[in-house]
């Protein structure tokens, strides 16, 4: 019984969730470029390819070192990075990194921005102003 009650609960979550979806996609591709905007003018190589369709997940920055570069001056900030995601497939299989040279360089370049629905104009401010100053003291 307790199972079916979590169950439930999970759904009307999902609900309610799925009833502001269009509304987070355009709060994640507004945030995403405010951040481009703003990073454009220190980093613009950094940057993600625009053509790309996304719904904006994450915020990539390609920067040469990536998080070991850059995510301590973030953190000085009060802002969290971290790389484009948390660890390698074919690693978990077993797979030799030589058979995926596109994979480890984008693992090891990548740093990922706060990006999301709840995120305040206030905590936005924050990151975009510390990718402002990391960025371009450090390119």
């Amino acid at each position: 019984q307790a199972g079916t009650y979590c169950h439930a609960l999970a759904a009307a979550l999902g609900l309610s969730q799925l009833a502001r979806y269009r509304e987070a996609l355009q709060r994640r591709a507004d945030l995403a470029a405010a951040y481009r905007r703003r990073i454009r003018k220190v980093a613009a190589d950094c940057l993600p390819d625009e053509a790309l369709r996304t719904m904006h997940f994450r915020f990539p920055l390609s920067i040469e070192g990536g998080v070991e570069r850059v995510g301590e001056a973030f953190l000085k900030r009060g802002v969290i990075v971290r790389r484009g995601v948390d660890a390698l497939l074919h690693r978990a299989i077993g797979h030799p990194d030589t058979r995926f040279p596109c994979s480890i360089k984008h693992f090891e370049t990548s740093v990922s921005l706060p990006l999301y629905p709840a995120l305040t104009d206030e905590e936005f401010e924050r990151c975009a102003g510390a990718a402002e100053a990391v960025l371009g003291a450090a390119l």
